[in-house]
């Protein structure tokens, strides 16, 4: 059964960056990169080695012309959540984070429900940058605005 996310996904071309510690893949279109997943080496993990490969993909996202990269962090280490933080504060970027709406255990408000194509065919919500606790939400999903 194909779901939604394989759906659109079809119509990127999946493309590595590798490194001598792990692996980078990701999705590119006209609009925006959708990082699919990275890997470390285990043992090389927790030495800016992730940060390095995710940086080599917004310098990718730079020569394209690119303005938004999306991903998906789906375990509670808060670790991709971390990465994107900490770059977009040294770019001087955006960074949001969505939940959907059947995981936000919190109030909302009917603006901040969205449906964005790129996380999911349900509307997602947007959380308040000091809301975010990367390990209590899984998925976790996070637009970067360059």
């Amino acid at each position: 059964m194909k779901t939604y996310l394989t759906e659109w996904r079809r119509f990127l071309a999946e493309e590595t960056i590798e490194s001598e510690f792990g692996t980078l893949k990701y999705s590119t279109n006209d609009d925006y990169i959708f990082l699919d997943a990275i890997s470390i080496d285990e043992k090389h993990q927790s030495k800016g080695h992730g940060t390095s490969l995710v940086k080599k993909l917004l310098k990718k996202a730079d020569e394209l012309g690119v303005k938004k990269v999306y991903t998906e962090q789906d375990d509670s280490t808060g670790s991709v959540y971390n990465i994107f933080n900490k770059l977009a504060k040294e770019r001087g970027s955006e960074l949001n984070s969505y939940v959907k709406e059947k995981d936000a255990d919190f109030e909302y408000s009917q603006n901040d429900i969205k449906t964005i194509e790129r996380f999911s065919s349900r509307p997602v919500i947007k959380l308040n940058p000091e809301d975010v606790d990367p390990s209590t939400f899984s998925p976790l999903f996070i637009e970067l605005i360059l």
